[in-house]
């Protein structure tokens, strides 16, 4: 509750009036157990640093826009948690937003298990920030869920303690870029033509570029003319070629942001 009212009833028994000097009340109160939730991965590279606690005088620092895949509004929910960001390539961090009612101190424990599997793996506990950093290659290319655990257990006896969990959406790890493999220059119908292949081992490619003799990179399309899956074909026309030597220099981008090259020396007829 808000509030305690107490009612004293005083009777006199002698001459002299009885008094009340002090009031003494001894009290629990009632244990409400904490709630976790927005337990998101946040885009690759980008790293959480926890910093000291400061009064309410001075600027709390947030998380930028957009950090949080799938998170519209990242600010806001990272609350009044100080934080600093760095860049870290290939890692990856785990956040999430832990309440308790009571106010509480609250720690944390992690788990991860692949997506279509159903064993858990514990990769940290007693964790007092509500973020944790995986470091590259620290977990296979793959797709996860992550588990938190809340606890109020610092604030509580012992056997009072309450906990919270809340799992994440599946979230993609991926530290390998795309690789491209059959480079070959084909004349066909009067016209040279590039044939090749380019896939991903985690997950789908986004974009297809290539740059012919040192221009400027121009995109390309694979034969089903998108650029989704994990695996695509390309059979792209090189017209125009002058008669000579010429360097053919290729990139794939899949969903992680990894960069897979590839280059193509061949002579034009």
């Amino acid at each position: 509750g808000r509030f305690l009212q107490a009612s004293i009833k005083l009777q006199r028994f002698t001459q002299v009036s009885p008094q009340v000097q002090r009031l003494r009340v001894a009290y629990r109160r009632q244990n409400m157990a904490p709630f976790v939730h927005d337990v998101v991965a946040l885009r690759k590279n980008l790293v959480l640093h926890a910093l000291p606690k400061e009064d309410g005088r001075n600027k709390v620092v947030m998380l930028a826009d957009k950090a949080a895949e799938g998170e519209e509004e990242p600010a806001r929910r990272a609350g009044n948690q100080r934080l600093r960001q760095s860049e870290e390539p290939g890692a990856r961090t785990v956040k999430w937003v832990g309440d308790d009612p009571n106010g509480d101190e609250l720690i944390y424990d992690l788990q991860v298990r692949e997506v279509g599997g159903s064993t858990w793996r514990v990769l940290a506990t007693q964790l007092r920030e509500p973020f944790f950093v995986l470091q590259p290659g620290q977990l296979a290319d793959g797709s996860y869920v992550f588990r938190v655990f809340a606890s109020d257990a610092p604030s509580n006896p012992l056997g009072l303690e309450r906990q919270d969990q809340r799992d994440s959406r599946a979230v993609l790890v991926d530290n390998t870029a795309p690789e491209f493999a059959g480079l070959q220059i084909k004349r066909k119908q009067g016209h040279l033509r590039l044939h090749a292949r380019v896939a991903d081992a985690a997950g789908g490619l986004t974009s297809l570029t290539m740059a012919l003799d040192g221009a400027l990179p121009r995109d390309v399309l694979p034969v089903d003319q998108v650029v989704d899956g994990p695996q695509e074909e390309l059979d792209v026309p090189l017209r125009d070629l002058a008669a000579g030597p010429h360097v053919l220099n290729l990139r794939a981008v899949d969903d992680a942001d990894n960069v897979g090259t590839a280059r193509l020396s061949f002579t034009a007829p």
